[in-house]
């Protein structure tokens, strides 16, 4: 019998494992925020932007919406709903307001937040952010 060379069997090797991970990617679903980033202008001292979560789950799953500055670092902001329950695939809007805080700019993440287990001692965090700027304008 012949043997194969260590080259062969490398070769073999790579493409079962890129075979292996091509079938569980095309099973893995993301939940989603869009617009995933984007600029609002506003006339006051606050901007606002509307969101869309997405569940892709076959369950309803629990959704906290967290407004972030550009380093991760909690924002006081408004949210429509910081707590959403989406079912199962489903989607849901959101409305955030931001103050300007006397800057002229201001930029943000906003994340969608899910949880998954049944107690906080097993839950799984999931997150997805969106990147915004804010301008205000005729200052």
């Amino acid at each position: 019998m012949r043997q194969l060379s260590r080259c062969a069997v490398n070769k073999v090797f790579q493409i079962t494992v890129l075979t292996f991970a091509m079938c569980i990617a095309s099973h893995v679903q993301a939940q989603s925020v869009t617009p995933m980033r984007g600029v609002a202008k506003s006339f006051t001292d606050e901007f606002a932007i509307r969101l869309t979560v997405g569940n892709p789950y076959k369950r309803p799953i629990q959704f906290d919406v967290r407004v972030y500055d550009e380093h991760f670092e909690p924002v006081d902001a408004t949210v429509g709903a910081g707590v959403v329950r989406i079912g199962a695939e489903g989607t849901r809007q959101v409305t955030v307001r931001v103050p300007f805080l006397g800057e002229s700019s201001r930029k943000v993440r906003v994340c969608a937040e899910g949880y998954f287990g049944r107690d906080n001692k097993s839950a799984v965090r999931t997150q997805v952010c969106g990147r915004f700027l804010g301008q205000q304008v005729g200052q």
